[in-house]
């Protein structure tokens, strides 16, 4: 992936939310408590767009090799430093119109969908009456912070499909998956299919 110069660049994520002193005081309902496992749901929901959203982009969105991540065309040249004239690889199934389901390969270091987490989840809260806008505004203040991005990793990890899910077809996924070629003719890495 380096010799393709590809990078998944970080961006930050934040959800902040002020609860009114008083109304936390007199907050005899618990509102404030299913508001903040809410908002702890959220990021196991965002976590898990995220990588929906790779999926669902995978036919437009460009991977390591300049191709989009599901493609007819990735090259996959005979020699390991990527010179020679490259043989054309698909790893999708069907029509490439669009995905009604996917192959993917989860096992070993890489994987074919990549949660690249630079800082953890950072969950904090502003409850000091010392600060400004606790004391200015009578709010306490609740947030989530998260730095890093999804991206895709190896191609010859996942295979899409629009043909319908049938035992043949998953077959034919899986088929496909192991005669997946790296540069320099070596096999991908080795990995568990799971759709």
């Amino acid at each position: 992936m380096a010799e393709f110069s590809y990078q998944i660049v970080n961006k930050k994520y934040e959800a902040t939310f002020g609860v009114d002193r008083a109304h936390l005081e007199d907050d005899i309902l618990g509102q404030y408590s299913v508001i903040a496992r809410e908002m702890a749901d959220e990021v196991l929901r965002f976590f898990n767009r995220g990588i929906a959203e790779l999926l669902a982009g995978g036919l437009t969105n460009l991977c390591y090799d300049g191709q989009p991540f599901f493609n007819a065309e990735h090259p996959v040249y005979p020699k390991a430093d990527g010179s020679g004239d490259a043989e054309e690889v698909s790893n999708i199934l069907g029509s490439g119109s669009a995905a009604g389901w996917y192959l993917l390969s989860l096992k070993g270091s890489l994987k074919p969908l990549i949660l690249q987490q630079r800082s953890a989840l950072e969950m904090d809260e502003i409850t000091d009456t010392q600060n400004e806008s606790v004391f200015m505004k009578d709010q306490y203040l609740y947030g989530i912070r998260y730095r890093g991005n999804f991206g895709y990793g190896l191609w010859q990890q996942a295979v899409a499909s629009d043909l319908a899910l049938t035992a043949a077809n998953y077959e034919a996924a899986r088929l496909a998956m192991r005669t997946f070629r790296r540069d320099g003719g070596g096999p991908r890495p080795a990995g568990k299919a799971v759709y």
